[in-house]
């Protein structure tokens, strides 16, 4: 008989199935087992069973609370095995596991191509071994002068937790107007991140990525101007970025410094600027979220400010991109649902807004 546990941490406060473990019991014959979870001080938490083994891998979960339907406090809990075959033998193993408030499991949309919020990534990697799966579509909905016609965007994405506490994240969105075709508008995004500070448990937590995006727009440059879309859909460019955040109880806040180095005319909203254009340009983003979790539920909302390019005087531009996230967590399954919406200030009476569903993953 092996036994084995995933995550080897985790928070029973964290939304659905992301607050529990999943013990595995392989047995090479069937019988019956019972399963007992022993106490940082050596007395029974819970039990589960008795579970017939009639395969060779039984899955069980277990989700950090106790027989009286109480959080179990943090700690390393021993998971006991007991089994007896169908030939009347009997065998005990052990395995362990950590109960630790702050582990922050959350869905991803990876809506801007780095793990977290729509618009802001957040500083937690996700475990070795982790994947992820999310998906979004969205459509436009209301908009002021000037805004959009037919606009809407699929995004769908991948995430890969790697060794030494890193994760890889691959995404593409696709770009659909009502008079013109899905393939001729799309980004496609790489982003590596890497944890800083911040192990479980902690409050305060770190990041740093790279990411790089490669777009195709609809329209072809004119009048010198490269092509300009600082809203649903991303642009050619690399970007670096440095995600932190702190937490409190089920709640947390973070802000991520992002420069984006690109060919995209950063001054597309107010084109009586001058500035020569095509080339290439540099500036700063201020991506900022907050985040709580209640139950299955977590609610994100984000937001991104945009700086002038570096060479002009200091200060922000518009437009202003905003999100909110509602998003529901299977207790039983990987499966995350998700409500979303996201819009953009552009300027004074100028202005989108898109609402839409989303589906997802998390292993």
């Amino acid at each position: 008989m092996e036994i084995g546990c995933s995550p080897a941490a985790f928070d029973p406060r964290d939304p659905g199935y992301l607050g529990s473990a999943e013990i595995a019991v392989r047995a090479s014959a069937p019988g019956q087992a019972s399963v007992a979870i022993v106490s940082p001080d050596g007395k029974t938490a819970r039990e589960i069973g008795p579970v017939a083994l009639e395969r060779s891998l039984t899955a069980l979960r277990w989700d950090g609370h106790d027989e009286r339907g109480r959080i179990a406090a943090s700690g390393k809990y021993g998971i006991r095995v007991r089994a007896t075959g169908s030939d009347g033998l009997e065998e005990e193993m052990s395995a362990w596991v950590w109960v630790v408030e702050g582990t922050y499991a959350r869905s991803s949309s990876l809506y801007m191509g780095v793990s977290g919020s729509a618009l802001a990534p957040d500083a937690r990697v996700l475990a070795p071994g982790g994947f992820e799966l999310a998906s979004t579509a969205l459509f436009h909905v209301e908009g002021g002068e000037s805004a959009p016609e037919g606009l809407g965007t699929v995004a769908a994405g991948a995430r890969f937790g790697l060794s030494s506490n890193a994760e890889l994240d691959l995404s593409c969105m696709g770009v659909l107007w009502s008079a013109e075709p899905l393939a001729d508008s799309f980004v496609a995004t790489a982003a590596a991140k890497v944890g800083l500070a911040g192990d479980p448990g902690e409050a305060f937590a770190a990041a740093a990525y790279a990411k790089i995006n490669y777009a195709r727009f609809l329209s072809s440059p004119s009048g010198g101007y490269a092509p300009s879309w600082d809203g649903h859909t991303r642009y050619s460019g690399v970007s670096v970025g440095l995600p932190l955040e702190i937490a409190v109880g089920r709640a947390r806040a973070f802000v991520c410094p992002e420069l984006q180095v690109s060919s995209f005319y950063p001054y597309w909203a107010d084109q009586s600027t001058e500035w020569e254009v095509p080339g290439l340009f540099a500036w700063g983003y201020l991506r900022t979220g907050v985040e709580g979790s209640l139950g299955p539920l977590s609610l994100a909302l984000s937001a991104a400010f945009r700086s002038r390019p570096f060479g002009s005087p200091f200060g922000l531009r518009l437009p202003l991109p905003l999100a909110a996230e509602l998003r529901w967590h299977d207790a039983d399954s990987p499966l995350v649902l998700q409500l979303f919406a996201a819009g953009e200030i552009r300027a004074p009476g100028s202005y989108y807004f898109g609402g839409g569903i989303g589906i997802g993953a998390r292993y």
